[in-house]
């Protein structure tokens, strides 16, 4: 077996070129990743505030996922019934939802329980207007779900609207723009 080997010999002042032009990579890195976290006003970030928007960040995750779900479910209902693709789509909400943040808890168990009529209701078990109450009622709690990010121009965050018992409140950011008129399911 044959060794081979690179031999490189480096000056002191070619070295120090490299480590400046690696420390000026490291730099300009950095910036680019402190430009998108940086709160408007630029001030410290505390790690109470880090966590906080940690939290927000993770809400806002998993509410647009179940966002999605439910426009998933809503497109089963408006086409002819499919017990398969309704089994495959309830039986992934289930396992896509089955833990998170306590705030959505309700919200994982209404989505969960509309995916589950709508299940019955393409394999015949359950009538179609069941089934579009239950899809009705997960997005009205989804809508009641939204809420606004804290920040330093007056808006409250989660924390500020959530009740005692963790879960959002029914005053939490409804929103009545014209984009978010497609989130009502109707026959």
């Amino acid at each position: 077996m044959r060794e081979s080997y690179l031999e490189v010999k480096l000056n002191r002042r070619t070295l120090w070129w490299i480590l400046a032009g690696a420390i000026l990579l490291i730099l300009v890195g950095l910036a680019v990743l402190g430009r998108f976290h940086t709160p408007q006003p630029a001030h410290v970030i505390w790690w109470a505030e880090w966590t906080e928007w940690k939290v927000e960040r993770r809400y806002r995750k998993e509410l647009a996922q179940m966002r999605k779900d439910l426009e998933e479910l809503a497109d089963i209902l408006q086409g002819r019934p499919d017990p398969v693709k309704a089994e495959l789509v309830a039986t992934r909400m289930e396992q896509r939802h089955a833990s998170g943040l306590g705030l959505l808890e309700g919200q994982r168990e209404v989505a969960i329980t509309a995916a589950q009529v709508v299940r019955d209701w393409a394999a015949g078990y359950e009538k179609y207007d069941v089934a579009v109450e239950a899809l009705n009622e997960a997005i009205a709690i989804m809508e009641m779900s939204e809420y606004h990010i804290g920040g330093s121009d007056g808006r409250e965050s989660i924390y500020e609207k959530a009740d005692g018992d963790g879960r959002t409140g029914n005053d939490v950011g409804t929103s009545t723009s014209a984009e978010d008129e497609w989130w009502t399911y109707s026959k």
